[in-house]
């Protein structure tokens, strides 16, 4: 157990296994982009694209993100994340 929340007299418990699935359908959605990005322009994806891509719920995508820009931010950030790693023991 990772932790409990109170909510309104009820108390949910979050478990790791919880933490991480929603951290693998948020990998996922990044993942996706990711994918279409390899075959066409950011502006040309569409969030209907990431959900076919993801195999997700269009509403998951606004659990993780505010909007499509949101979401692109962070794919890109993201990206500059892994690159740094590689670099790092270069450097």
């Amino acid at each position: 157990m990772v932790g409990n929340i109170h909510i309104k007299e009820r108390t949910f418990v979050i478990t790791k296994t919880a933490i991480m699935m929603c951290n693998n359908k948020k990998r996922k959605i990044i993942q996706a982009v990711e994918k279409l990005a390899a075959r066409q322009r950011l502006y040309e994806i569409t969030l209907d694209d990431v959900v076919k891509e993801a195999k997700i719920g269009k509403g998951t995508i606004y659990h993780y993100f505010r909007n499509k820009e949101d979401l692109f931010f962070e794919v890109a950030t993201n990206g500059f994340d892994e690159l740094c790693e590689i670099m790092r023991p270069l450097i």
